[in-house]
């Protein structure tokens, strides 16, 4: 496959917050966002894109572990404590620029061929619920997100707002960051159940 050959790079840096992303590579690639979860969300994008991704956080200069959260030693739980997680909204942006960036030449190669260029959908069913996703691209398209979703739906007053480590309202800032990307608009259904809304992506 000529696309998979390809392998374009890009770095995005949001404040003490750097990504490096690639696409497009020959082999399975490695995630390290120093969000355990969003690692496992990133994967999702390579078993059902069939797309191979690479994406690397650094902090400060130093690059993250694979399944590691950042704001803990290695021999702790994950942190939900907002304190210790200073660095996740920049991580959310970061890796959604990069891994949009690596991924926009190869979704223009792929496009470049069509006449009309249609939505891409995603349809998947998670842990009992129906996960959606409607992907337009192509020209006289502007970057935009449809997401209205906190947890459990329209934001309500309880739910949950964690999965593992991952704040789940920072999920839109990713969206919006890859959307922007991609110079496109995505649409993002509505899922109850808060891990497989996360794994939507």
């Amino acid at each position: 496959d000529a696309a998979m050959a390809v392998g374009v790079e890009v770095t995005s840096a949001r404040g003490d917050v750097r990504c490096r992303a690639a696409a497009g590579l020959p082999q399975r690639g490695h995630i390290a966002t120093g969000i355990p979860f969003f690692d496992h969300m990133i994967d999702q994008i390579v078993a059902h894109g069939q797309i191979n991704i690479d994406a690397q956080v650094s902090i400060g200069g130093v690059d993250v572990s694979a399944d590691h959260d950042y704001a803990k030693p290695a021999d702790a739980d994950a942190s939900t404590a907002l304190a210790e997680r200073a660095h996740d909204r920049h991580i959310f942006e970061a890796v959604g620029e990069a891994v949009g960036n690596a991924l926009l030449p190869l979704l223009n190669e792929a496009q470049a061929e069509l006449p009309v260029v249609p939505p891409s959908r995603f349809l998947a069913p998670l842990d009992e619920a129906l996960a959606r996703a409607v992907l337009h691209t192509g020209k006289g398209i502007s970057a935009q997100l449809d997401y209205s979703q906190a947890p459990f739906g329209d934001f309500p007053p309880g739910g949950r707002q964690w999965v593992g480590a991952m704040k789940l309202e920072l999920l839109p800032i990713f969206w919006s960051a890859l959307a922007r990307a991609l110079s496109a608009h995505l649409t993002i259904g509505k899922v109850e159940i808060a891990h497989a809304r996360a794994r939507l992506i």
